[in-house]
């Protein structure tokens, strides 16, 4: 592996801190050394409109600990969260307990015998990648919901995202689903705590909006019978495709709406702009987006190149370093963090190694609203 000269992704641990130190009732506890807990990374008060989590806990093991292999430190941590009140625990992989054989699910059975705390570890190699992490961390939470309760008749759940946009894209996606008359009845992404998972089994449909969640919504779909849908519009056509679908799958009527004659004045203008300027255009983010944006560059007749920014996905996989070196000629429509060493980019999506001040307002990135924003940018940036 070569030197990355402009930095790189999160890795499948840091995005498992993101995702669970959220969850207020959950204690994240990394088992690390001094000076090496991830929780030092720090910036989770700069990338979201929250207050520092106080549910971070380091086991702080010493040179003598991992050689002598005593985890006495780790029951002691374990006792101090207990004191404090918690009794759901999160057993957090590290680069220490990969490369020194550590069993952390042995590690968290054994934390479960002795005491009365729920326990969970998830395993993740050194060289897994956000997306990875993000898949099996869902993966463990869909495995730990408790038995099947009544179902909520015209109600759903919401199963995906990363980043703090994706907490405000998901309200689009309620604004949608009441076409059908459907509430939300949990969102893993927004949710505060660990207990209120619980209702999942609850709801009638699964919509799930990263493709990381897939496999915990067939998990919940063998376990409880709930449907899933894939759940990723982002144009007036893909909407109401998708509330069809939704619509199927609950045993409800969906009339799509006339046809939107601003949004296809619009797409007229930005597809005459494309076949004027004949830019070379590259798309660098994760599956879920690049899915999205082959959609909308399908319905304009362009032909993009899509690159994935993690491994196992549907589109060829590139480091941030290739995409960096070998498209300075070209538009490419990418991550916030990489825009600035680019000559022609756009922001897409975010990489969350930006420090950002976010504001809980209704800037959507997907559905109509989404398209109207890119039609907008792209079509400037190809203009100036």
């Amino acid at each position: 592996m070569g030197l990355k000269k402009n930095g790189c992704l999160p890795t499948a641990r840091m995005q498992m801190y993101y995702l669970t130190a959220k969850f207020r009732d959950l204690a994240v506890l990394d088992y690390s050394t001094r000076g090496h807990a991830l929780f030092n990374y720090g910036h989770l008060a700069w990338t979201n409109p929250v207050p520092q989590p106080e549910n971070l806990f380091s086991v702080q093991v010493g040179e003598t600990d991992l050689v002598t292999g005593d985890s006495k430190k780790l029951f002691q941590c374990v006792d101090e969260i207990l004191a404090k009140g918690y009794r759901h625990i999160f057993l957090m992989p590290s680069a220490i307990s990969e490369v020194m054989g550590i069993d952390l699910e042995g590690c968290a059975a054994e934390i479960a015998e002795r005491t009365d705390a729920d326990v969970f570890a998830v395993k993740a190699k050194l060289n897994a990648d956000y997306y990875e992490g993000a898949e099996k961390l869902y993966a463990a939470l869909a495995k730990k919901i408790p038995a099947p309760c009544e179902k909520k008749r015209g109600t759903y759940n919401i199963l995906g995202g990363l980043r703090y946009a994706d907490e405000i894209n998901h309200a689009y996606i309620a604004k949608l689903m009441e076409r059908l008359s459907m509430t939300c009845n949990a969102d893993v992404h927004t949710a505060a705590s660990l207990e209120s998972l619980k209702s999942l089994p609850c709801a009638e449909l699964n919509l799930v909006t990263s493709g990381f969640a897939l496999k915990a919504a067939k998990q919940l779909q063998r376990e409880y019978g709930t449907p899933y849908l894939y759940f990723n519009p982002f144009s007036p056509a893909s909407e109401d495709r998708l509330l069809a679908e939704a619509a199927a799958l609950t045993e409800r009527e969906y009339t799509a709406p006339c046809s939107d004659g601003i949004y296809e004045a619009l797409s007229a203008q930005l597809r005459n702009i494309l076949a004027v300027t004949k830019p070379q255009i590259v798309c660098y983010t994760d599956t879920d987006r690049l899915f999205a944006l082959e959609g909308f560059f399908g319905e304009l007749g362009f032909t993009a190149e899509y690159l994935c920014s993690h491994k196992k996905g549907k589109y060829p996989y590139a480091e941030p370093d290739e995409v960096i070196s070998s498209c300075r000629d070209k538009m490419v429509l990418t991550y916030d963090s990489l825009c600035r060493k680019l000559p022609s980019a756009l922001a897409v999506d975010e990489s969350g190694l930006e420090y950002k001040i976010h504001l809980p307002l209704q800037d959507y990135t997907i559905g109509k609203d989404g398209a109207y924003r890119l039609i907008k940018l792209l079509g400037e940036a190809l203009l100036q």
